[in-house]
């Protein structure tokens, strides 16, 4: 048990450190990839040894949110604008309706997936006393909140930043009153 924990210490703590990477030219989208695949391994294995199945589930569908919002906000924006193309002449301001839709729609997806994200991490600090979760859960929800005027992409770093110290600072031992929170 103490082994797994001090792995899960590893995996959740270099998850976040590669998803912060996304911003790296070239092979940030690999990193991002990669680091959200140890964050649900990590959240699955808490999840399991604290027996609360809400830790993986909303961060899951936190994460399922977010995928299909980026695939929707692209259809959406490229709907709209093929929409608004057929039914005037092409103009730059038929095709700016589209993108603008595409932006509106992802942003309130990405205020969706925020949501369950910080549910997740909020039950993690509550799970460990530890504040760095609250913090990182507050920071991306105001995260999706303000993306929409681009400071919320800012908030969503510092709550990467926040989620890989907590991770770092997470016990190596579960005390029971911890398990069963």
């Amino acid at each position: 048990m103490e082994n797994s924990l001090r792995q899960i210490k590893y995996i959740g703590g270099i998850g976040a450190i590669l998803v912060l990477l996304t911003i790296v030219p070239y092979f940030g989208f690999l990193t991002h990839i990669a680091g959200k695949v140890l964050l649900i391994i990590a959240f699955y294995k808490l999840s399991s040894i604290l027996k609360n199945k809400y830790i993986f589930s909303k961060y899951l569908t936190g994460f399922v949110i977010s995928l299909m919002g980026i695939m929707i906000a692209l259809i959406s924006g490229i709907g709209f604008s093929l929409l608004f193309i057929t039914k005037n002449k092409p103009t730059v301001q038929s095709m700016s309706l589209g993108v603008i839709a595409g932006i509106i729609i992802f942003w309130l997806i990405l205020i969706i997936s925020s949501y369950y994200y910080s549910r997740s991490y909020k039950l993690l600090g509550k799970h460990f006393d530890l504040e760095l979760f609250n913090l990182a859960a507050n920071f991306v929800m105001w995260g999706g909140i303000t993306a929409i005027i681009l400071i919320g992409f800012i908030l969503f770093f510092v709550s990467g930043i926040l989620m890989a110290i907590a991770f770092w600072h997470m016990p190596e031992r579960i005390i029971e009153e911890q398990r069963t929170i």
